[in-house]
């Protein structure tokens, strides 16, 4: 849930509950009545994680960023100049990322404060790691399915004949 520190409730779309929401460089103030208040925000990253069918990749991540962009908007307004990326992380059920997956891994993963050539080699790093560990467990999710549905095929063909 977006926290009302960040956009309060009578400003927030239909659309406001991203499965993530990150800050960066926050300019923290103090609390005001229990609520954390900021000065300012540098940057704000949404994001959503899908699993969809491999052709059907392109469409899912313009989805994600469509429903989230009057929210990405809503903050850009009530925070002004600060910079909001919407980040679609979407796997095939085969397990292939679609290239925003990728950028948006690389985003998440990448510190503003590190060199840029110690940055690229471990954010590479880091990413094929994430992605790796992805695809093993989305070949394990579908390798599931697939022996749910023999087993459950298996007895309604021995129910149907009995």
């Amino acid at each position: 849930i977006l926290p009302s520190d960040i956009l309060p409730p009578e400003l927030r779309p239909p659309a406001h509950k991203p499965d993530f929401i990150r800050l960066l460089e926050p300019r923290f103030i103090g609390h005001n009545n229990g609520r954390r208040r900021y000065s300012s925000i540098k940057k704000i990253q949404i994001g959503e994680w899908k699993y969809c069918t491999d052709h059907t990749l392109s469409h899912t991540a313009r989805l994600i960023r469509n429903k989230y962009t009057p929210l990405a908007n809503a903050i850009r307004n009530h925070w002004p100049g600060t910079e909001v990326d919407i980040l679609p992380i979407v796997m095939s059920r085969t397990g292939t990322p679609h290239s925003s997956t990728i950028e948006s891994l690389t985003s998440l993963l990448t510190i503003r404060t590190d060199p840029p050539d110690k940055l690229i080699t471990k954010t590479r790093l880091d990413t094929s790691r994430i992605l790796s560990t992805l695809h093993t467990h989305t070949v394990q999710w579908l390798h599931y399915l697939l022996l749910v549905y023999r087993t459950k095929s298996r007895m309604t063909t021995r129910q149907s004949s009995a």
